[in-house]
Protein backbone atom coordinates (compact mmCIF):
# COMPACT_ATOMS: atom_id res chain seq x y z
CA UNK A 1 0.00 0.00 0.00
CA UNK A 2 1.32 3.30 -0.94
CA UNK A 3 1.74 6.10 0.95
CA UNK A 4 -1.41 7.95 -0.12
CA UNK A 5 -3.42 5.34 0.13
CA UNK A 6 -2.77 4.04 3.37
CA UNK A 7 -3.11 8.10 5.00
CA UNK A 8 -6.61 7.59 2.84
CA UNK A 9 -7.18 4.34 4.74
CA UNK A 10 -6.21 5.24 8.19
CA UNK A 11 -6.84 8.98 8.20
CA UNK A 12 -9.41 9.42 11.07
CA UNK A 13 -6.67 7.68 13.55
CA UNK A 14 -3.88 9.18 12.47
CA UNK A 15 -5.83 12.56 12.56
CA UNK A 16 -6.03 12.00 16.42
CA UNK A 17 -2.47 10.53 17.30
CA UNK A 18 -0.63 13.40 15.32
CA UNK A 19 -2.75 16.30 16.92
CA UNK A 20 -2.16 14.90 20.52
CA UNK A 21 1.40 14.11 19.41
CA UNK A 22 2.05 17.30 18.23
CA UNK A 23 0.38 19.43 20.75
CA UNK A 24 2.23 17.43 23.68
CA UNK A 25 5.71 18.34 21.53
CA UNK A 26 5.33 22.13 21.21
CA UNK A 27 4.24 22.37 25.08
CA UNK A 28 7.70 20.51 25.85
CA UNK A 29 9.40 22.39 23.21
CA UNK A 30 8.10 25.85 24.13
CA UNK A 31 9.30 25.49 28.23
CA UNK A 32 12.94 24.44 26.86
CA UNK A 33 12.90 26.70 25.06
CA UNK A 34 12.44 29.41 27.65
CA UNK A 35 14.81 27.71 29.67
CA UNK A 36 17.79 26.99 26.94
CA UNK A 37 20.71 29.13 26.39
CA UNK A 38 20.69 31.25 22.71
CA UNK A 39 22.80 28.31 20.93
CA UNK A 40 20.45 25.61 22.20
CA UNK A 41 17.46 27.75 21.06
CA UNK A 42 18.39 27.32 17.69
CA UNK A 43 17.97 23.53 18.11
CA UNK A 44 15.10 23.88 19.47
CA UNK A 45 13.37 25.98 16.19
CA UNK A 46 14.48 23.37 13.79
CA UNK A 47 12.78 20.79 16.22
CA UNK A 48 9.98 23.13 16.01
CA UNK A 49 9.23 22.01 12.31
CA UNK A 50 8.08 18.02 13.23
CA UNK A 51 4.81 18.91 15.27
CA UNK A 52 4.22 20.72 12.04
CA UNK A 53 4.68 18.37 9.78
CA UNK A 54 2.61 15.79 11.86
CA UNK A 55 -0.38 18.61 11.72
CA UNK A 56 0.17 18.99 7.97
CA UNK A 57 -0.69 15.01 7.64
CA UNK A 58 -3.19 15.00 10.06
CA UNK A 59 -4.97 17.70 8.18
CA UNK A 60 -4.35 15.46 4.84
CA UNK A 61 -5.05 12.30 6.24
CA UNK A 62 -8.34 13.77 8.01
CA UNK A 63 -9.36 15.63 4.69
CA UNK A 64 -8.92 12.37 2.42
CA UNK A 65 -10.70 9.74 4.28
CA UNK A 66 -13.81 11.89 4.17
CA UNK A 67 -16.58 10.56 1.81
CA UNK A 68 -19.72 11.95 0.28
CA UNK A 69 -22.54 10.20 1.74
CA UNK A 70 -23.87 7.00 -0.77
CA UNK A 71 -20.55 7.45 -2.22
CA UNK A 72 -18.65 4.94 -3.63
CA UNK A 73 -14.45 4.87 -4.26
CA UNK A 74 -14.25 3.70 -7.34
CA UNK A 75 -10.67 1.46 -8.17
CA UNK A 76 -8.14 2.19 -10.92
CA UNK A 77 -9.65 0.68 -13.73
CA UNK A 78 -7.61 -0.35 -17.01
CA UNK A 79 -9.55 2.62 -18.48
CA UNK A 80 -10.52 6.35 -17.82
CA UNK A 81 -13.85 5.74 -15.54
CA UNK A 82 -16.62 7.95 -14.89
CA UNK A 83 -16.01 11.49 -14.36
CA UNK A 84 -17.62 13.44 -11.47
CA UNK A 85 -17.46 16.63 -13.03
CA UNK A 86 -20.57 18.51 -11.82
CA UNK A 87 -22.86 20.03 -14.39
CA UNK A 88 -25.70 22.84 -14.57
CA UNK A 89 -29.11 21.15 -13.86
CA UNK A 90 -32.07 20.54 -16.55
CA UNK A 91 -34.16 23.57 -16.53
CA UNK A 92 -36.59 21.10 -18.12
CA UNK A 93 -39.38 19.64 -15.90
CA UNK A 94 -39.20 16.01 -17.30
CA UNK A 95 -35.67 14.25 -16.85
CA UNK A 96 -33.22 14.49 -19.90
CA UNK A 97 -30.70 11.65 -20.92
CA UNK A 98 -26.80 12.95 -19.62
CA UNK A 99 -24.17 11.09 -21.91
CA UNK A 100 -20.72 10.06 -20.07
CA UNK A 101 -17.95 9.67 -22.65
CA UNK A 102 -15.97 7.26 -20.28
CA UNK A 103 -16.28 3.56 -19.43
CA UNK A 104 -17.75 2.57 -15.88
CA UNK A 105 -15.37 0.19 -14.12
CA UNK A 106 -16.37 -1.88 -11.29
CA UNK A 107 -12.87 -3.75 -10.55
CA UNK A 108 -11.85 -5.45 -7.24
CA UNK A 109 -15.14 -4.08 -5.53
CA UNK A 110 -16.94 -6.27 -2.70
CA UNK A 111 -20.42 -6.10 -1.49
CA UNK A 112 -22.02 -8.75 1.16
CA UNK A 113 -24.98 -10.74 0.32
CA UNK A 114 -26.90 -8.41 3.06
CA UNK A 115 -25.67 -5.26 1.75
CA UNK A 116 -24.88 -5.39 -1.97
CA UNK A 117 -23.18 -2.41 -3.88
CA UNK A 118 -26.01 -0.92 -6.14
CA UNK A 119 -24.84 1.53 -8.68
CA UNK A 120 -28.23 2.77 -10.29
CA UNK A 121 -29.26 5.73 -12.71
CA UNK A 122 -31.17 8.11 -10.73
CA UNK A 123 -33.65 8.33 -13.49
CA UNK A 124 -34.11 5.11 -15.02
CA UNK A 125 -33.15 4.77 -18.61
CA UNK A 126 -31.35 8.44 -18.57
CA UNK A 127 -27.93 7.79 -17.72
CA UNK A 128 -26.23 6.77 -20.82
CA UNK A 129 -22.39 5.55 -20.32
CA UNK A 130 -20.91 6.24 -23.93
CA UNK A 131 -17.56 4.09 -25.13
CA UNK A 132 -17.12 6.10 -27.74
CA UNK A 133 -15.25 3.73 -29.75
CA UNK A 134 -14.75 0.16 -31.00
CA UNK A 135 -11.66 -0.30 -28.30
CA UNK A 136 -13.20 1.04 -25.17
CA UNK A 137 -14.57 -0.24 -22.07
CA UNK A 138 -18.64 0.95 -21.34
CA UNK A 139 -19.29 -1.14 -18.31
CA UNK A 140 -16.89 -3.57 -17.25
CA UNK A 141 -17.19 -5.65 -13.91
CA UNK A 142 -14.49 -7.27 -12.73
CA UNK A 143 -13.31 -9.47 -9.45
CA UNK A 144 -16.07 -8.02 -7.84
CA UNK A 145 -18.68 -9.57 -6.34
CA UNK A 146 -22.18 -8.54 -4.58
CA UNK A 147 -23.31 -5.63 -7.30
CA UNK A 148 -25.40 -4.83 -8.67
CA UNK A 149 -26.15 -2.15 -11.78
CA UNK A 150 -29.25 -1.12 -12.99
CA UNK A 151 -31.49 1.69 -14.96
CA UNK A 152 -28.45 2.52 -17.24
CA UNK A 153 -27.65 2.94 -21.27
CA UNK A 154 -24.20 1.34 -22.14
CA UNK A 155 -23.42 2.15 -26.07
CA UNK A 156 -20.53 2.30 -28.53
CA UNK A 157 -17.75 0.41 -26.73
CA UNK A 158 -15.82 -2.87 -28.14
CA UNK A 159 -18.63 -5.02 -25.90
CA UNK A 160 -21.28 -2.67 -23.86
CA UNK A 161 -21.48 -4.79 -20.74
CA UNK A 162 -18.69 -7.03 -19.90
CA UNK A 163 -18.99 -9.34 -16.67
CA UNK A 164 -15.56 -10.65 -16.64
CA UNK A 165 -14.28 -13.55 -13.72
CA UNK A 166 -13.53 -13.94 -11.47
CA UNK A 167 -16.67 -11.95 -10.59
CA UNK A 168 -19.89 -13.61 -8.72
CA UNK A 169 -23.26 -12.70 -7.45
CA UNK A 170 -23.72 -9.51 -9.80
CA UNK A 171 -26.81 -8.44 -11.08
CA UNK A 172 -27.87 -6.66 -14.35
CA UNK A 173 -31.32 -5.09 -14.22
CA UNK A 174 -33.03 -2.54 -16.43
CA UNK A 175 -29.50 -2.30 -18.24
CA UNK A 176 -30.22 -1.37 -22.24
CA UNK A 177 -26.38 -1.88 -24.48
CA UNK A 178 -26.32 -1.65 -27.84
CA UNK A 179 -23.82 -1.79 -30.56
CA UNK A 180 -20.73 -3.84 -29.91
CA UNK A 181 -17.62 -3.26 -32.70
CA UNK A 182 -17.22 -5.39 -35.58
CA UNK A 183 -15.76 -9.13 -35.21
CA UNK A 184 -16.04 -11.17 -33.12
CA UNK A 185 -17.29 -8.95 -30.05
CA UNK A 186 -21.15 -9.33 -28.20
CA UNK A 187 -23.52 -6.79 -26.42
CA UNK A 188 -23.81 -8.53 -23.31
CA UNK A 189 -20.99 -11.02 -22.24
CA UNK A 190 -20.57 -12.68 -19.13
CA UNK A 191 -17.36 -14.79 -19.43
CA UNK A 192 -14.04 -16.29 -18.00
CA UNK A 193 -15.26 -17.60 -14.90
CA UNK A 194 -18.27 -15.56 -14.04
CA UNK A 195 -20.21 -17.13 -11.86
CA UNK A 196 -23.83 -16.66 -10.26
CA UNK A 197 -24.94 -13.46 -12.82
CA UNK A 198 -28.33 -12.98 -12.81
CA UNK A 199 -29.35 -10.40 -16.04
CA UNK A 200 -32.93 -9.32 -15.59
CA UNK A 201 -34.85 -7.10 -17.52
CA UNK A 202 -32.16 -6.22 -20.10
CA UNK A 203 -32.50 -5.38 -23.51
CA UNK A 204 -29.63 -5.29 -26.39
CA UNK A 205 -29.79 -5.30 -29.82
CA UNK A 206 -27.65 -3.71 -32.80
CA UNK A 207 -24.57 -5.24 -34.14
CA UNK A 208 -22.73 -7.90 -32.22
CA UNK A 209 -22.15 -11.61 -33.00
CA UNK A 210 -24.07 -12.69 -29.88
CA UNK A 211 -26.19 -10.27 -28.67
CA UNK A 212 -26.61 -12.50 -25.01
CA UNK A 213 -23.47 -14.80 -24.34
CA UNK A 214 -22.99 -17.01 -21.24
CA UNK A 215 -18.66 -17.71 -22.09
CA UNK A 216 -16.58 -20.29 -19.66
CA UNK A 217 -19.15 -18.92 -17.12
CA UNK A 218 -21.38 -21.09 -14.30
CA UNK A 219 -24.74 -20.25 -12.94
CA UNK A 220 -26.21 -17.60 -15.22
CA UNK A 221 -29.52 -16.42 -15.22
CA UNK A 222 -31.00 -14.28 -18.54
CA UNK A 223 -34.53 -13.44 -17.26
CA UNK A 224 -37.20 -11.38 -19.22
CA UNK A 225 -34.39 -9.93 -21.64
CA UNK A 226 -35.15 -9.22 -25.04
CA UNK A 227 -32.83 -9.53 -28.19
CA UNK A 228 -32.84 -8.14 -31.66
CA UNK A 229 -29.68 -9.07 -33.41
CA UNK A 230 -29.72 -6.97 -36.68
CA UNK A 231 -25.91 -7.38 -38.33
CA UNK A 232 -22.34 -7.94 -37.39
CA UNK A 233 -19.25 -7.96 -39.94
CA UNK A 234 -15.92 -8.41 -40.05
CA UNK A 235 -16.14 -11.87 -38.54
CA UNK A 236 -17.17 -14.56 -41.72
CA UNK A 237 -17.99 -18.26 -41.43
CA UNK A 238 -19.25 -18.09 -37.91
CA UNK A 239 -22.40 -18.51 -36.26
CA UNK A 240 -24.44 -15.57 -35.10
CA UNK A 241 -27.36 -15.51 -32.91
CA UNK A 242 -29.46 -13.70 -29.83
CA UNK A 243 -28.31 -16.13 -27.11
CA UNK A 244 -25.43 -18.25 -26.43
CA UNK A 245 -24.34 -20.89 -24.07
CA UNK A 246 -20.73 -21.28 -24.77
CA UNK A 247 -18.77 -23.66 -22.96
CA UNK A 248 -20.91 -22.51 -19.94
CA UNK A 249 -23.00 -24.60 -17.31
CA UNK A 250 -26.26 -24.25 -15.46
CA UNK A 251 -27.25 -21.62 -17.49
CA UNK A 252 -31.10 -20.33 -17.33
CA UNK A 253 -33.10 -18.36 -20.00
CA UNK A 254 -36.24 -17.25 -18.53
CA UNK A 255 -38.86 -15.50 -20.53
CA UNK A 256 -36.09 -14.12 -22.98
CA UNK A 257 -37.38 -12.83 -26.58
CA UNK A 258 -35.28 -13.44 -29.54
CA UNK A 259 -35.40 -12.01 -32.77
CA UNK A 260 -34.27 -11.07 -35.92
CA UNK A 261 -30.98 -13.46 -36.09
CA UNK A 262 -31.15 -14.16 -40.02
CA UNK A 263 -29.33 -13.39 -43.57
CA UNK A 264 -29.65 -10.35 -44.26
CA UNK A 265 -30.94 -9.60 -48.05
CA UNK A 266 -28.15 -9.31 -50.35
CA UNK A 267 -25.41 -10.99 -47.71
CA UNK A 268 -24.17 -14.23 -49.03
CA UNK A 269 -22.20 -16.00 -46.27
CA UNK A 270 -22.15 -19.40 -44.42
CA UNK A 271 -22.82 -18.64 -41.28
CA UNK A 272 -25.55 -20.33 -39.24
CA UNK A 273 -28.48 -17.94 -37.75
CA UNK A 274 -29.96 -18.91 -34.89
CA UNK A 275 -31.96 -17.56 -32.22
CA UNK A 276 -30.18 -19.55 -29.41
CA UNK A 277 -26.57 -21.11 -30.04
CA UNK A 278 -25.38 -23.75 -27.84
CA UNK A 279 -21.32 -24.94 -27.97
CA UNK A 280 -18.77 -26.14 -27.10
CA UNK A 281 -15.86 -26.12 -29.70
CA UNK A 282 -13.36 -26.34 -26.44
CA UNK A 283 -13.35 -26.79 -23.31
CA UNK A 284 -15.27 -26.91 -20.63
CA UNK A 285 -18.60 -28.47 -22.07
CA UNK A 286 -21.91 -26.64 -22.33
CA UNK A 287 -24.25 -28.83 -19.81
CA UNK A 288 -27.56 -28.06 -17.70
CA UNK A 289 -29.23 -25.24 -19.97
CA UNK A 290 -32.43 -24.86 -19.35
CA UNK A 291 -35.49 -23.16 -21.30
CA UNK A 292 -38.57 -21.61 -19.23
CA UNK A 293 -40.98 -19.43 -20.98
CA UNK A 294 -39.13 -18.23 -24.08
CA UNK A 295 -40.08 -16.62 -27.18
CA UNK A 296 -37.45 -17.04 -30.40
CA UNK A 297 -37.93 -15.75 -33.73
CA UNK A 298 -36.21 -17.86 -36.29
CA UNK A 299 -35.65 -18.98 -39.62
CA UNK A 300 -34.04 -22.27 -38.68
CA UNK A 301 -36.64 -24.04 -36.31
CA UNK A 302 -35.02 -26.26 -33.20
CA UNK A 303 -32.20 -28.48 -34.23
CA UNK A 304 -30.95 -30.74 -31.40
CA UNK A 305 -26.99 -31.57 -32.00
CA UNK A 306 -25.40 -32.02 -28.74
CA UNK A 307 -24.45 -35.79 -28.16
CA UNK A 308 -26.68 -36.30 -24.72
CA UNK A 309 -29.79 -36.01 -23.66
CA UNK A 310 -32.58 -33.68 -22.96
CA UNK A 311 -36.18 -33.10 -23.13
CA UNK A 312 -39.04 -30.03 -24.63
CA UNK A 313 -42.43 -29.94 -22.29
CA UNK A 314 -44.84 -27.37 -23.36
CA UNK A 315 -43.46 -25.23 -26.49
CA UNK A 316 -45.10 -24.37 -29.35
CA UNK A 317 -43.52 -24.38 -33.08
CA UNK A 318 -45.49 -22.38 -35.59
CA UNK A 319 -44.55 -21.21 -39.17
CA UNK A 320 -41.00 -23.02 -39.03
CA UNK A 321 -39.34 -24.87 -42.47
CA UNK A 322 -38.43 -27.35 -40.11
CA UNK A 323 -39.79 -27.05 -35.96
CA UNK A 324 -37.48 -29.60 -34.38
CA UNK A 325 -34.83 -32.22 -35.60
CA UNK A 326 -32.19 -34.40 -34.28
CA UNK A 327 -28.41 -34.81 -35.34
CA UNK A 328 -27.00 -36.48 -32.37
CA UNK A 329 -27.60 -37.44 -29.23
CA UNK A 330 -31.63 -37.92 -27.75
CA UNK A 331 -34.47 -35.69 -26.77
CA UNK A 332 -37.77 -36.56 -25.47
CA UNK A 333 -40.59 -33.74 -26.37
CA UNK A 334 -43.91 -33.77 -24.68
CA UNK A 335 -46.84 -31.36 -24.23
CA UNK A 336 -46.26 -29.34 -27.15
CA UNK A 337 -47.80 -28.36 -30.26
CA UNK A 338 -46.29 -28.04 -33.80
CA UNK A 339 -48.73 -26.16 -35.71
CA UNK A 340 -48.61 -24.92 -39.51
CA UNK A 341 -44.30 -26.01 -40.08
CA UNK A 342 -43.43 -26.68 -43.32
CA UNK A 343 -42.31 -29.90 -41.57
CA UNK A 344 -42.92 -31.08 -37.56
CA UNK A 345 -39.88 -32.94 -37.02
CA UNK A 346 -37.04 -34.45 -38.54
CA UNK A 347 -35.10 -37.27 -37.09
CA UNK A 348 -35.75 -39.30 -34.33
CA UNK A 349 -36.90 -37.69 -31.43
CA UNK A 350 -39.25 -39.01 -28.67
CA UNK A 351 -43.00 -37.45 -28.68
CA UNK A 352 -45.89 -38.26 -26.70
CA UNK A 353 -48.85 -35.89 -25.94
CA UNK A 354 -48.39 -33.52 -28.56
CA UNK A 355 -50.49 -31.49 -31.42
CA UNK A 356 -49.78 -31.50 -35.13
CA UNK A 357 -52.03 -29.52 -37.11
CA UNK A 358 -52.47 -28.11 -40.84
CA UNK A 359 -48.08 -28.83 -41.21
CA UNK A 360 -47.03 -29.41 -44.38
CA UNK A 361 -45.75 -32.82 -43.12
CA UNK A 362 -45.13 -34.55 -40.01
CA UNK A 363 -41.77 -36.23 -40.59
CA UNK A 364 -42.90 -39.12 -37.54
CA UNK A 365 -45.45 -41.73 -36.48
CA UNK A 366 -47.90 -40.75 -34.11
CA UNK A 367 -48.21 -42.41 -30.65
CA UNK A 368 -51.21 -42.94 -28.57
CA UNK A 369 -51.43 -39.70 -26.94
CA UNK A 370 -50.39 -37.81 -29.79
CA UNK A 371 -53.43 -35.70 -30.85
CA UNK A 372 -54.30 -33.93 -34.54
CA UNK A 373 -56.71 -31.14 -33.52
CA UNK A 374 -56.94 -27.38 -34.24
CA UNK A 375 -55.69 -25.57 -31.01
CA UNK A 376 -57.87 -22.60 -31.37
CA UNK A 377 -55.72 -19.99 -31.79
CA UNK A 378 -57.36 -16.11 -32.22
CA UNK A 379 -54.68 -15.06 -34.74
CA UNK A 380 -57.38 -12.74 -36.22
CA UNK A 381 -57.89 -10.86 -32.64
CA UNK A 382 -54.58 -11.24 -30.86
CA UNK A 383 -52.06 -11.34 -33.70
CA UNK A 384 -48.93 -13.89 -32.85
CA UNK A 385 -49.49 -13.32 -29.66
CA UNK A 386 -52.27 -15.99 -29.30
CA UNK A 387 -49.54 -18.55 -29.63
CA UNK A 388 -48.81 -17.60 -26.85
CA UNK A 389 -51.76 -18.88 -24.45
CA UNK A 390 -54.07 -21.70 -24.60
CA UNK A 391 -57.65 -20.79 -24.93
CA UNK A 392 -60.06 -21.96 -22.44
CA UNK A 393 -62.30 -23.60 -24.72
CA UNK A 394 -59.59 -25.85 -26.41
CA UNK A 395 -59.40 -28.98 -27.07
CA UNK A 396 -55.79 -28.99 -25.41
CA UNK A 397 -56.64 -27.58 -22.33
CA UNK A 398 -55.87 -29.65 -19.70
CA UNK A 399 -55.39 -32.51 -22.06
CA UNK A 400 -51.39 -33.20 -21.94
CA UNK A 401 -49.63 -35.52 -19.77
CA UNK A 402 -50.62 -35.11 -15.68
CA UNK A 403 -53.31 -32.62 -16.64
CA UNK A 404 -50.89 -30.38 -18.24
CA UNK A 405 -52.03 -28.07 -21.25
CA UNK A 406 -50.48 -28.89 -24.24
CA UNK A 407 -48.71 -26.05 -25.81
CA UNK A 408 -46.92 -23.12 -24.60
CA UNK A 409 -48.82 -20.75 -21.94
CA UNK A 410 -46.14 -17.43 -21.53
CA UNK A 411 -48.41 -14.48 -20.43
CA UNK A 412 -47.08 -14.97 -16.90
CA UNK A 413 -43.59 -14.13 -15.15
CA UNK A 414 -41.64 -16.71 -14.41
CA UNK A 415 -38.74 -16.82 -11.66
CA UNK A 416 -36.53 -19.38 -10.80
CA UNK A 417 -38.56 -22.01 -12.66
CA UNK A 418 -41.44 -21.19 -10.82
CA UNK A 419 -45.28 -19.80 -12.04
CA UNK A 420 -45.70 -16.68 -10.84
CA UNK A 421 -49.45 -14.07 -10.73
CA UNK A 422 -47.67 -11.29 -12.36
CA UNK A 423 -48.73 -10.27 -16.07
CA UNK A 424 -45.66 -10.78 -18.09
CA UNK A 425 -47.74 -8.52 -20.76
CA UNK A 426 -47.16 -5.83 -21.28
CA UNK A 427 -43.64 -6.47 -21.49
CA UNK A 428 -41.65 -4.65 -18.19
CA UNK A 429 -39.09 -2.80 -20.90
CA UNK A 430 -41.74 -1.83 -22.91
CA UNK A 431 -41.33 1.94 -22.43
CA UNK A 432 -37.62 1.57 -22.47
CA UNK A 433 -37.11 -0.63 -25.31
CA UNK A 434 -39.84 1.90 -27.30
CA UNK A 435 -38.37 4.61 -26.55
CA UNK A 436 -34.38 3.99 -27.38
CA UNK A 437 -35.20 1.65 -30.35
CA UNK A 438 -38.07 2.73 -31.45
CA UNK A 439 -39.95 -0.34 -31.68
CA UNK A 440 -42.81 -1.82 -29.28
CA UNK A 441 -41.87 -5.28 -27.99
CA UNK A 442 -45.49 -5.86 -27.04
CA UNK A 443 -48.22 -4.20 -29.47
CA UNK A 444 -48.29 -5.40 -33.12
CA UNK A 445 -49.15 -1.79 -34.26
CA UNK A 446 -45.51 -1.22 -33.53
CA UNK A 447 -43.69 -4.56 -34.41
CA UNK A 448 -44.96 -6.10 -31.29
CA UNK A 449 -46.25 -9.26 -30.58
CA UNK A 450 -49.84 -8.66 -29.33
CA UNK A 451 -53.27 -6.76 -31.24
CA UNK A 452 -54.44 -6.74 -27.91
CA UNK A 453 -55.08 -8.27 -24.65
CA UNK A 454 -58.13 -7.89 -24.43
CA UNK A 455 -59.71 -10.85 -22.56
CA UNK A 456 -55.87 -12.60 -21.71
CA UNK A 457 -56.27 -11.83 -18.16
CA UNK A 458 -59.02 -11.06 -15.40
CA UNK A 459 -59.71 -7.41 -15.44
CA UNK A 460 -58.56 -7.86 -11.83
CA UNK A 461 -54.84 -8.38 -12.69
CA UNK A 462 -54.08 -5.79 -15.40
CA UNK A 463 -51.12 -3.90 -14.11
CA UNK A 464 -50.22 -0.58 -13.65
CA UNK A 465 -46.59 0.63 -14.87
CA UNK A 466 -44.40 -1.68 -12.99
CA UNK A 467 -41.64 0.06 -10.67
CA UNK A 468 -40.63 -2.74 -9.34
CA UNK A 469 -37.52 -2.30 -10.08
CA UNK A 470 -37.02 0.79 -7.58
CA UNK A 471 -35.39 0.27 -4.44
CA UNK A 472 -38.06 0.67 -1.68
CA UNK A 473 -35.63 2.57 0.26
CA UNK A 474 -32.15 3.02 -0.90
CA UNK A 475 -31.01 4.95 2.13
CA UNK A 476 -30.90 1.56 3.96
CA UNK A 477 -27.72 0.38 2.13
CA UNK A 478 -24.68 2.27 2.96
CA UNK A 479 -23.24 1.02 -0.16
CA UNK A 480 -25.46 2.71 -2.73
CA UNK A 481 -24.18 4.90 -5.41
CA UNK A 482 -27.11 6.73 -7.37
CA UNK A 483 -25.69 8.26 -10.96
CA UNK A 484 -26.82 11.14 -10.96
CA UNK A 485 -27.03 14.33 -13.42
CA UNK A 486 -24.18 16.53 -11.79
CA UNK A 487 -21.99 13.46 -11.71
CA UNK A 488 -21.70 12.95 -14.58
CA UNK A 489 -20.08 15.53 -17.38
CA UNK A 490 -22.57 16.80 -20.28
CA UNK A 491 -20.86 15.39 -23.40
CA UNK A 492 -24.27 15.94 -25.61
CA UNK A 493 -28.21 15.65 -24.96
CA UNK A 494 -30.58 13.75 -26.73
CA UNK A 495 -33.99 15.83 -27.25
Amino acid sequence: MDMYSFLRANGPLLAIISILVSITAIIIIVIRYLRASPSGRKAIITAIAIPFVLLSMSTFAACNSVNKPGSMSRPTPTSTPVPTVSSEPSSSSSPQPVIADAGLIVAHIHGTETEPITIMAEHDGKAIIDGGGPSAQTVWIENSSYIIVQGIVAQHGQEPVVVYGPADHIILRRVTAHDAAPGNYHVFDIEFNASNVLVEDCAGWGRGRYIFIAYKSTDVTFRRDWAYWEHQENFPDAPRADYSAYSASNVTFENVIGIGAYPRPGIDDNNSYNAVYETASDSPPTKHVKYIGDIFETSTGFTWWVHHSGSITNSTFTNTPVAASRQNGSTTITNTVFYKNDKAIDGSLSHSYSDFWQNGSIGTDLVSTDKQVDPGYDTNKYGRGAYLFIPPASPLKHAGQNGQDIGANIIYESVDGELTSTPLWPWPMEDRIKAERGMSVTWASSGGIWKTLDGVYPSATLPAPSTSYLLASPLLSPLFSIIREEDITRKRMKR
